[in-house]
């Protein structure tokens, strides 16, 4: 609904902006840009906001007061995730001009955590993965996205690597890939198929958008130019086997569901050997064996993963019939 008090207060708030140079004066660091940035979301409603701004970053880059050429909203969607939202929030905190973060409502104290950090915190019900980053996406006023999950975090590497991209000319269809590795119940997994896994999560704001129900996809306003950075990105996934399993059968019954909804069919000869194969190519021809007992597990959760997903897709389509 349209507040016209709120307009009234961007709108006078704007008109200050631009007549007042003392703020920017006190802008010797990013710190203090932040938290005016915050004060700003936190006045005002986000359709008024990002006039405001943008406005404010034209006058800052004018004044000398930050000289890198992009700028980067560090954009993150929540639910839960006290155990690990800090480890994130630490890696990018240096790198980041803005870090947005949409919670699901938690119940536990991963708004808290993100207050410590002085990110922009809203909440906003569950809308499916695609949706509820794009939503996030819409938030950010960066020059440059970069989506991150909050059970990740930025390397050493990956971080001098995206600190280059504030300084540099980037192509309105310049996109930039990671490789993600995955951690195992505190082992480093580069094999089983799981590394590299590369990930496209930078891009100029506005350029892509995210689809899918499941491994989530981006598309592009026209054909993008990848380029891959240095760096691995840290993937804290699974602290015990169990949460591997649940993941791995969480994501195969929204596969099933994807497919059913597209109209694929299955036939018996997938669903006998795909979990198979899959094994196979996990665990032989991935290097899956390299890794013990814990490979062979992955490699088996994995196979049984697959044949869960097509089984649950024979179901659907018998009970249509």
């Amino acid at each position: 609904m349209f507040d016209k008090n709120k307009y009234y207060l961007s709108f006078i708030f704007d008109i200050n902006i631009q007549i007042s140079s003392i703020i920017f004066d006190k802008m010797d660091n990013l710190y203090f840009y932040n938290q005016l940035l915050n004060v700003i979301g936190n006045l005002f409603h986000p359709i008024y906001c990002s006039r405001i701004v943008l406005k404010i970053r034209k006058k800052a880059y004018f004044c000398g007061k930050f000289a890198s050429m992009n700028t980067l909203s560090v954009v993150i969607i929540t639910f839960n995730e006290e155990q690990k939202i800090a480890q994130c929030l630490d890696s990018v905190k240096d790198i980041a001009d803005e870090i947005i973060v949409v919670d699901s409502h938690s119940t536990d104290a991963t708004e808290a955590i993100c207050d410590r950090y002085g990110v922009k915190f809203f909440t906003q019900d569950w809308l499916g993965y695609s949706d509820q980053k794009n939503l996030a996406d819409d938030l950010a006023t960066c020059d440059l996205i970069f989506s991150i999950d909050a059970d990740e975090a930025v390397s050493d590497e990956l971080k001098q690597s995206i600190k280059a991209l504030k300084d540099k000319e980037i192509a309105e269809n310049e996109v930039f890939a990671m490789k993600r590795l995955n951690n195992y119940c505190g082992q480093w997994v580069k094999g089983c198929g799981l590394y590299p896994e590369t990930k496209i999560r930078i891009w100029r704001r506005g350029f892509a958008e995210w689809e899918g129900i499941i491994h989530e996809w981006l598309n592009y306003k026209s054909e993008p130019k990848k380029t891959l950075l240095q760096g691995d990105l840290l993937h804290y996934s699974w602290d015990t086997p169990e949460a591997f399993r649940k993941q791995q059968f969480h994501f195969a019954e929204l596969g099933a569901q994807s497919y059913y909804e597209r109209g694929k069919k299955t036939g018996l000869l997938p669903y006998l050997f795909s979990p198979s194969i899959n094994f196979i190519r996990t665990y032989i021809i991935k290097g899956g064996f390299l890794y013990g007992k814990t490979g062979f597990s992955i490699c088996r959760t994995m196979a049984k993963a697959n044949r869960h997903k097509y089984n649950l897709l024979r179901k659907k389509i018998k009970e249509k019939q």
